[in-house]
């Protein structure tokens, strides 16, 4: 009796398995249906493939479970932080290599993280997010309308920030911490930001021995950390370096006799910082940033000079790519010169003026007119577009003879020329297709602005005075590639 009920039971067993593989293609999709699984093990995997998968995470409407098989011989650090998260680790030969970030509201980091767990859980209209089993996030989201699998909010992510060529303008309306978290958001490898010639040397007795540089430090130290660049604009005299009776405007031009003067800051601030790119000036065919006497090519010149003579007294001339001041786009003499005029007289006034400098800086702002509107040949008077940069392009090529890069150290689309912000940020995509597809002469682009400051309001602002975001936010995010937001989708592809 008792070995016919254990063969019986062996063949009800094998019963149930045979009723289990016959399930087996239905129960399958099921469970797939409900958690995804990725599993990432190859050797040659780097940061930004653990990204994509967080970032499918994050976009997906279903439950995700991604494990990741860290390789032999690597280990990662995850963050998250400031409603970001970031993946890195250290390569074998000390660089550290490190995602964009995702956008995500936790605050956590794990380090030399190996063969770890990012887990997503939907239920009762909450999403959790869990890492090694720690909850770092959840969310109610009843009110958002549930996606398709196939789309998704938020994109792969591109390489680390060093290799984006991408720059933003930035200014002091946040702290560096903060403005230089909003320049990863948006995936900006480079930054452009004013450093005033004042706050370094209030007092002339002061030597370059006594300058305090922390308040300068604390950007280069931020941006560093986070494989940023920094394009700086170096100006705005102290009142010592000023002429009694001159109004020199905003960017407060010094006196001649103090040339030398702004020079040596300019070259201590090069060996500090050991720079890849430094602008000396800016707009000085505009009276604003030079006198009230209107703006003086001659003067200029000396200047450009001055500058190029003490970099080489200092040993650092072939060190750093030196711009020439962004000319900005006018035709109202004697206060404001046209570009093209004042260029020219430069150029007339020392033969030796394209020594002086190593990329021409201007400022193509589009007025009302799209990206790819293409001026008339030959003739910048009428051209009040983006394109009147190709036609600066071509006189200082042709005309003056000097082949040198040109930098956009400003340009965007402003409102109180006349346009709309769906049209500003439209063309903020389109411009840096235009750029990337047909002008490789162009060295750098950098939008303006990212910023809060309320004065900014009207000429391109990302950010609303209390923090929001505007679409040209987005849109900038859609041309990197760092993210896709589908409510913009439609003013600017991604």
């Amino acid at each position: 009796m008792k070995g016919q009920r254990e063969v019986t039971e062996i063949f009800s067993i094998l019963g149930l398995i045979v009723v289990l593989i016959a399930l087996i293609p239905v129960i399958i999709p099921t469970i797939q249906e409900a958690i995804k699984l990725f599993t990432v093990d190859s050797p040659e995997v780097v940061s930004k493939d653990l990204a994509s998968l967080i970032s499918a995470s994050v976009s997906a409407p279903h439950d995700i479970l991604i494990k990741y098989n860290t390789p032999s011989d690597s280990s990662y650090n995850v963050s998250i932080d400031n409603r970001l998260i970031t993946v890195s680790r250290e390569l074998t030969s000390g660089k550290q290599e490190s995602s964009s970030p995702i956008p995500i509201d936790a605050k956590t980091s794990f380090s030399d993280v190996k063969d770890f767990i990012i887990q997503k859980k939907v239920q009762d209209n909450v999403e959790r997010y869990f890492i090694n089993d720690e909850l770092v996030f959840s969310s109610d989201i009843a009110h958002t309308p549930p996606s398709s699998p196939t789309q998704t909010t938020t994109t792969t992510l591109t390489q680390p920030h060093p290799s984006s060529g991408y720059c933003v303008h930035t200014d002091y309306s946040k702290t560096a911490e903060l403005v230089v978290a909003d320049a990863e958001s948006i995936g900006a490898g480079w930054i452009k930001q004013i450093f005033e010639w004042r706050f370094i040397q209030p007092n002339e007795l002061h030597t370059p021995d006594k300058w305090d540089w922390s308040g300068f430090d604390v950007w280069f130290d931020e941006t560093r950390a986070k494989g940023i660049n920094i394009i700086p604009r170096l100006q705005v005299a102290p009142d010592w370096a000023k002429t009694e009776g001159i109004n020199s405007g905003w960017g407060q031009r010094p006196d001649l006799d103090k040339f030398d003067d702004y020079a040596v800051f300019v070259a201590e601030f090069v060996k500090r910082y050991n720079l890849q790119y430094v602008e000396v000036w800016n707009e000085p065919n505009f009276k604003d940033d030079w006198t009230d006497k209107g703006p003086n090519p001659e003067e200029f010149v000396l200047l450009m000079k001055t500058v190029d003579d003490k970099l080489r007294e200092y040993g650092i001339r072939n060190n750093v790519k030196v711009i020439l001041g962004g000319l900005g786009p006018t035709n109202t003499p004697p206060m404001y010169m046209n570009e093209f005029e004042f260029l020219k007289k430069c150029y007339e006034a020392d033969s030796d003026f394209g020594k002086y400098y190593d990329i021409l800086g201007h400022h193509p702002y589009g007025f009302d007119k799209e990206a790819n509107y293409r001026c008339s040949d030959g003739s910048n008077e009428n051209c009040w577009a983006f394109d009147r940069v190709r036609l600066l392009k071509e006189y200082l090529w042709n005309n003056l003879g000097d082949k040198k890069p040109l930098m956009f150290t400003e340009f965007g689309w402003r409102s109180d020329h006349g346009v709309s912000e769906d049209f500003q940020a439209e063309n903020l995509q389109k411009s840096y297709n235009r750029i990337k597809n047909e002008w490789p002469w162009v060295e750098k682009a950098c939008w303006w602005i990212l910023s809060t400051d309320p004065q900014w309001d009207q000429k391109g602002n990302m950010f609303n005075q209390d923090g929001t975001k505007r679409k040209t936010y987005y849109c900038y995010q859609h041309t990197t590639g760092v993210a896709c937001n589908l409510d913009y989708k439609s003013i600017c592809e991604c």
